[in-house]
């Protein structure tokens, strides 16, 4: 599994792809805010020097850990 992102002028991707340009190790954590989920991605980096500047993400390993936060988000009101 590859996930693609391309650099947007203003986000900052240069500092990060001149650390993956030493080191394609890298992580994601996805939270899930309503039930309190976790999910951990390890992935290798690939830049791609194209005029998108994309950044290619290639699935190594992941873990999801259900309810594990003690609190919980919600996007409703009190």
């Amino acid at each position: 599994l590859v996930l693609s992102l391309p650099d947007y002028p203003g986000n900052r991707f240069f500092n990060t792809l001149g650390n993956l340009s030493l080191n394609r190790a890298a992580g994601l954590l996805f939270v899930d805010h309503e039930g309190g989920g976790l999910l951990h991605l390890s992935v290798d980096a690939e830049s791609g020097w194209e005029p998108q500047g994309l950044l290619r993400l290639r699935l190594r390993a992941g873990l999801w850990r259900a309810g594990v936060l003690p609190w919980r988000w919600s996007t409703t009101s009190l």
